[in-house]
């Protein structure tokens, strides 16, 4: 049996959606690719100009001098080779440092008369001011030369005696040895340091510094490559041109900041040394040397630097990568090491013997 429906029982009416017209449709079509467009437009504006050379550049200076003042932990490896008519001298480092200090290492290689010599070096950089060196290979190169030149083989008695005192030894120096073997006064020597180490931009000043920059752009870049990764990270690639002028301004300016005051006054650095030290030249030529340099995309830190020059019979190149605030950087003391002024009067015993046996 069909029952009969509730009188009191109301029903609503099926609501159908609104059926826009095709004109409507268009309309809302368009508001959308225009959103599309302006939002797309918005953010490739952005990233032209967060990704222009002279913001690259600014952001990699003021990230290199903020980490490098905070000792945040970094490494640097790379190659230096200077080839002359006749021989070749090329060197590969390795250099890490963190707030402990820093440990260097080069292997250097000299090709001269058909024939190849090597030694390592190494150089420790501890918090507490104590520096220690080594050098390694030596006496095995010493006993080489001795070998493939004639002319050293006269000399090689005496200088055997000292590479034994010297050969995969740590060397320790410390700041009163420094003081002491150099002659420069111990007051001047610790009122610069500490002023060095004090030394800190604060937030306001990391925006001065990259302001300056721009401003004054000693460094340009002359011309942009293709994109690189560098050790994995995509990375700008710049040759870049130097600018005396933007560079003297630049260091005239900066050296006015509160936080370089004391470094100013007591390392005695004024505006024109400074912009000397920023530029970037051939002690070895008199050619300009030709600049280039990576910076990561991510992070807006140098990840590569190449300086190179060819001139007349002189090729020289210099290629290195750099990480800086990396991560896991220990640095530790030699287990064993012999003084500088032990090594001193050894030497010096070795030397008055050498002459009295003449």
């Amino acid at each position: 049996m069909v029952k009969e429906l509730d009188k009191n029982v109301t029903t609503k009416p099926v609501t159908r959606p609104r059926k826009f017209s095709k004109k409507t449709k268009m309309v809302f079509t368009l508001l959308a690719v225009l959103l599309v467009l302006v939002v797309g437009g918005a953010t490739s504006g952005y990233l032209y100009l967060n990704n222009k050379p002279e913001k690259v550049l600014a952001d990699a200076l003021t990230n290199s001098v903020t980490d490098l003042l905070a000792k945040k932990p970094a490494t640097t490896t790379g190659t230096f080779t200077y080839v002359v008519k006749g021989g070749k001298f090329t060197i590969s480092f390795d250099a890490k440092s963190s707030g402990e200090g820093g440990l260097g290492t080069a292997d250097m290689i000299i090709e001269y008369g058909g024939k190849s010599y090597s030694v390592k070096t190494s150089a420790l950089v501890l918090a507490n001011n104590e520096y220690y060196v080594k050098v390694e290979n030596l006496k095995k190169t010493v006993d080489l030369l001795t070998v493939n030149q004639p002319a050293f083989a006269s000399y090689s008695s005496y200088f055997t005696a000292i590479v034994d005192k010297i050969d995969n030894k740590w060397i320790k120096i410390t700041e009163a040895d420094i003081n002491e073997l150099s002659g420069v006064s111990k007051q001047t020597v610790n009122k610069c340091s500490a002023a060095v180490e004090k030394l800190r931009l604060t937030s306001k000043e990391q925006k001065i510094t990259k302001r300056l920059f721009k401003e004054n752009q000693f460094i340009v870049a002359s011309q942009k490559y293709g994109s690189e990764k560098v050790d994995g990270e995509d990375s700008f690639h710049y040759k870049l041109d130097f600018n005396d002028k933007a560079a003297s301004s630049f260091a005239r300016q900066i050296l006015t900041m509160s936080s370089f005051g004391a470094v100013k006054t007591e390392c005695k650095i004024n505006a024109d040394k400074l912009a000397k030290e920023l530029k970037p030249e051939s002690k070895l030529s008199g050619k300009e040397p030709v600049l280039e340099l990576w910076v990561s995309k991510s992070t807006r830190r140098p990840t590569k630097l190449r300086v190179s020059v060819n001139d007349k019979g002189i090729t020289v190149d210099l290629n290195t990568k750099i990480k800086l605030n990396t991560k896991n950087i220990k640095v530790g003391k030699p287990d064993s090491s012999i003084s500088i002024k032990q090594l001193k009067t050894e030497i010096e015993k070795i030397t008055s013997t050498s002459i009295s046996n003449l």
